[in-house]
Formats: structure tokens, C-alpha cells, sequence
């Protein structure tokens, strides 16, 4: 028996990036279940549907929004995978504050985006 795929949210305000990571996670074999581009969606796919993983860009309409959604996502035991252009010790600090949080810095390939989402599932399979 197969598990199922992964459910995926993807919180990006920049359209072809969006559609470029959707695009990529369904090609590593995970289900895209919505793509928010504004945190008020974010917040209401997060409060309305079941995800299993986050991919969250930190900053949000130039604004450092990803944490907020980080914290609701893991709240709600979504595994979260913070996408960010921008590093920070607060970031990283922030990480181990997170259910299954990783972190995957732009540009990125997909060999990078499917190692990210073997160690969130690795992690998902085997929480501390």
C-alpha cells in the first residue's frame, strides 16, 4: 500500500513563483491544496482546509508576515517549510519553535525542494 501524497499550502505573493513551486511539489508527487498569495488567505485556507505541509515565504506584500502564518500553521500540526531569499538568526531561531519547520533559501532546485520535503516527512514520521 502507497501512502497518500503529502497535502501542500503554498503562501507566495509573487504569482510565478507560485505556480513554478506548485508546479515543482506535484512533479516531487505531493498534492497542491491551495496557494495563497496575501496573508488574509493564508489564514483562511489555514483556518478552512487540511494541509500536511506549509511552504511559506517569509515576506509577505514587503511586509515580514511568514512567522505569524508559521506559528498559526504549526499550531494546527502542519509541517512548515519556511521559503525566504532573506537569512537571519531569528529565523533560524525561529525554526526550532516549529512543527517539522525547515527551511529552503531562493533560488532553489528541485532536487533542493524534494531533499526539504524528505526531511519534513522524515521528521513528520519521527517527532522529538
Amino acid at each position: 500500500m502507497t501512502a497518500r501524497p503529502l497535502r501542500a499550502l503554498i503562501v507566495e505573493d509573487e504569482h510565478l513563483i507560485a505556480a513554478s513551486l506548485a508546479d515543482s511539489l506535484r512533479r516531487i508527487g505531493l498534492e497542491v491544496g491551495g496557494i495563497a498569495t496575501t496573508p488574509a488567505e493564508a489564514a483562511a485556507l489555514l483556518d478552512g482546509d487540511r494541509f500536511d505541509i506549509a511552504f511559506i515565504d517569509l515576506f509577505l506584500e514587503h511586509e515580514f508576515h511568514g512567522l505569524d502564518l508559521a506559528r498559526q500553521a504549526s499550531a494546527r500540526a502542519v509541517a512548515v517549510v519556511l521559503v525566504t531569499g532573506h537569512l537571519s538568526d531569528a529565523i533560524s531561531d525561529t525554526l526550532a519553535t516549529l512543527r517539522s519547520a525547515a527551511l529552503l533559501t531562493k533560488p532553489f532546485s528541485i532536487d533542493q525542494l524534494d531533499a526539504v520535503v524528505a526531511a519534513v516527512r522524515q521528521s513528520m514520521a519521527n517527532p522529538t
